[in-house]
């Protein structure tokens, strides 16, 4: 039975991987109509990102039964998955650019709608999104340029896939940390250091 709820969630992080792609997206889009004052597309782009985060929030579900450990690793699995729908432009180019920027534009992408919805103005939202999408490039740069590697070596995709899971995991957590306090820091400065901790 925890065998089967393990493989739920797992299979839940996976199938949220695309929505949330889409609706870090959909935010990149919804700062740049902001910067050039397109105010009726940045609403609907915001619509459109609270739709798709509302709809990968679903398919993640509850992870139920899932403790801080177990989390941390369905966050892993949903950012590799992520990662591998990048994966064709990183192998077509024969560089982990497409990857480590990818997954840097979806981290922005979410973190500037998360500030626009607390009501930050625009230049102090893309300054807390390019922060966050910096954070993100950081622990992904080696683990984008090895999974490239692998697959260009002719690893295979599912071994490769599984290759990158520890290091996928252990980079999300590094990069949480400090995104977390950034978000903290930016998004709830009202809130003592405490509930960072």
């Amino acid at each position: 039975e925890e065998v089967l709820r393990v493989t739920k969630n797992i299979g839940r992080a996976v199938a949220a991987a695309p929505s949330r792609a889409g609706a870090g997206l959909y935010g990149v889009a919804r700062a740049a109509a902001d910067v050039v004052g397109a105010e009726g597309a940045a609403t609907e782009l915001g619509e459109q990102q609270q739709s798709a985060e509302a709809w990968a929030n679903y398919l993640r579900g509850k992870q139920e039964g899932a403790g801080f450990v177990e989390k941390a690793a369905l966050s892993g699995v949903e950012s590799a998955a992520q990662t591998v729908l990048m994966l064709p432009a990183a192998v077509l180019t024969g560089s982990p650019a497409p990857l480590l920027y990818g997954m840097s534009a979806v981290t922005g992408g979410e973190a500037y709608g998360k500030a626009r919805e607390k009501g930050i103005n625009v230049p102090e939202s893309l300054i807390f999104a390019t922060a966050q999408a910096g954070i993100e490039l950081w622990p992904e740069r080696t683990p984008a340029i090895k999974m490239l590697e692998n697959l260009t070596g002719k690893t295979g995709f599912v071994k490769t896939f599984l290759a990158q899971l520890p290091s996928e995991i252990l980079g999300e957590q590094a990069a949480t940390i400090l995104q977390d306090l950034n978000e903290w820091a930016v998004l709830n400065p009202e809130k003592p250091f405490a509930d960072y901790l």
